[in-house]
């Protein structure tokens, strides 16, 4: 069988108090998303990339509240082990998994290699399973470009370690490419 996930990422505003964009706008702007990817005939929701815990919990509360579709949610991590806005693995999973998600996990922003601390803590923490989207390392600038440095080969052995230490679903996000999926599948 094939899915097809209604794939949905932040707003791109800070939220209050910090910002100037509230918990009502965000909310409508997610209900708004969510019924529309459900009406087209979504399989499940992707909640992906938010470095906001607040954000995403609207996010999530907007699917559930709006459909009848399974929820994933995904947030992206620094090399430091938090999101941008200082969220560490055990906040997310405390945070999250009462909020009725399917599973939980990390994409984006860092390579597997250097996710693999925050994998270990979400793993070591969740009742939900949990998915792994990386990018294909830390991307570099060459000539005016951006590049990621890892090759298919290492990407696809590096899931293969996240899959034997319990992470249950797995993909790829920036510098991956269709390839680079198959040989993962595999």
């Amino acid at each position: 069988s094939k899915y097809v996930a209604l794939d949905v990422g932040p707003l791109g505003q800070i939220l209050a108090p910090v910002g100037s964009f509230h918990f009502d706008q965000a909310y409508e702007i997610f209900a708004e998303q969510m019924r529309a990817g459900e009406a087209a005939g979504a399989d499940c929701i992707l909640l992906e990339t938010f470095s906001d815990l607040y954000e995403a919990k609207i996010a999530i509360l907007a699917a559930k509240e709006n459909t009848a579709l399974p929820v994933f949610c995904t947030m992206t991590f620094q090399q430091d082990g938090r999101t941008f806005m200082g969220t560490d693995p055990m906040t997310m999973v405390v945070a999250l998994c009462d909020m009725g998600i399917d599973a939980i996990g990390v994409n984006c922003s860092l390579g597997p290699e250097e996710l693999m601390p925050v994998v270990e803590s979400i793993l070591e923490l969740s009742p939900l399973p949990v998915m792994v989207q990386a990018n294909a390392g830390l991307p570099a600038m060459e000539d005016g470009k951006t590049v990621y440095p890892l090759s298919d080969e290492a990407f696809c052995l590096h899931g293969r370690r996240m899959l034997e230490k319990g992470v249950r679903a797995i993909g790829g996000c920036c510098g991956t490419t269709p390839e680079t999926i198959r040989m993962l599948r595999e």
